[in-house]
């Protein structure tokens, strides 16, 4: 727990790891603050690879994130605190892009706390030779500091990488970290292992009432060109909605979703359910990718789930012999 470059055990993994599996890409992801001190052990560990969380640059706007920094025994409350962190964050990055080392950077985007500083962050960090940036969702939880805020939408995220985008490469193929996903990325199988305890959801009830009949022959398929199989269940612009027998496939209708929804919380859950009751007449769902909710609200409902990243045609052919 906590920034890994505050643990001596990540410099002892990455030794280990690069002699037993030189190959291996190294990458190290921290809040920055002791950057200054490892940039030079981690290059020499051939880590080449730092993504940095910076969400501002402003002390003012710094102090209202974090509410102190530890640093060197000391704790340092308010914009002095701030103050230190954007210092040595800045610092750190400075030695990695000197180093030869790519740098990304993560920004957590906080409606009405930082979301009109973040372009002036993005051109400030390019300015330094920072490779990519990327623009992520806060995410409200509750008991936490942003419990009561909302998060960004997915169309005010986009808009905001789209605006910076002007400016820095943006990275746009993140999808959010989950400790419960199993595979690989782009390739989650966490579904083949929902029956084993412990995996995905507790056994929560989730009830969703779906007012039309099922019909085996009807799949619905994330996909925004018709072509792949291109969308996660939860952030999908639309299904296409599809009747097969095995042999033939006919395209029905295309069903399009709201993506105006926050991301977290309630409003994901109703998003999530919506789109279940929106497509609840098909027997099957392709997608490229699911996160447990959804899946265990299908599963409920008798809807079978299919994770592929391939042609549409074909997937939707092959669910008839599954």
């Amino acid at each position: 727990p906590g920034d890994p470059l505050a643990n001596e055990n990540t410099f002892q993994a990455l030794e280990l790891i690069g002699k037993e599996m030189p190959e291996l890409t190294l990458c190290v992801s921290t809040n920055g603050l002791a950057l200054p001190d490892c940039a030079q052990r981690l290059y020499d560990l051939n880590v080449r690879f730092v993504t940095v969380t910076m969400n501002c640059t402003d002390p003012e706007i710094g102090a209202k994130i974090y509410d102190a920094v530890i640093f060197e025994g000391k704790k340092h409350s308010g914009v002095e605190g701030a103050t230190i962190l954007r210092d040595r964050q800045l610092e750190g990055i400075r030695r990695c892009v000197d180093l030869g080392m790519l740098v990304k950077i993560n920004i957590v985007m906080v409606p009405g706390i930082n979301d009109d500083h973040i372009p002036d962050l993005v051109k400030q960090v390019k300015e330094m030779g920072v490779y990519i940036v990327n623009i992520l969702p806060l995410i409200p939880v509750e008991g936490t500091k942003f419990s009561d805020l909302k998060a960004p939408t997915p169309l005010e995220r986009r808009d905001m990488m789209d605006r910076c985008g002007l400016d820095m490469k943006m990275m746009r193929h993140c999808r959010q970290c989950r400790a419960d996903a199993i595979g690989l990325l782009g390739e989650d199988r966490s579904q083949e292992f929902t029956h084993i305890e412990g995996c995905g959801l507790k056994d929560n009830p989730i009830n969703v009432s779906i007012e039309v009949e099922k019909d085996e022959s009807k799949v619905a398929v994330a996909t925004s060109d018709g072509k792949t199989v291109n969308s996660g269940f939860g952030n999908a612009s639309e299904f296409r909605i599809y009747a097969t027998d095995g042999n033939t496939v006919r395209f029905l209708r295309t069903v399009p979703i709201d993506r105006s929804e926050t991301v977290a919380g309630q409003d994901h859950r109703h998003h999530i359910e919506s789109i279940v009751k929106q497509i609840g007449e098909c027997g099957t769902v392709i997608v490229e990718e699911i996160g447990p909710m959804p899946s265990k609200i299908l599963a409920s409902l008798g809807i079978k789930v299919v994770i592929s990243g391939g042609d549409v045609n074909e997937a939707v052919r092959q669910t008839s012999s599954r």
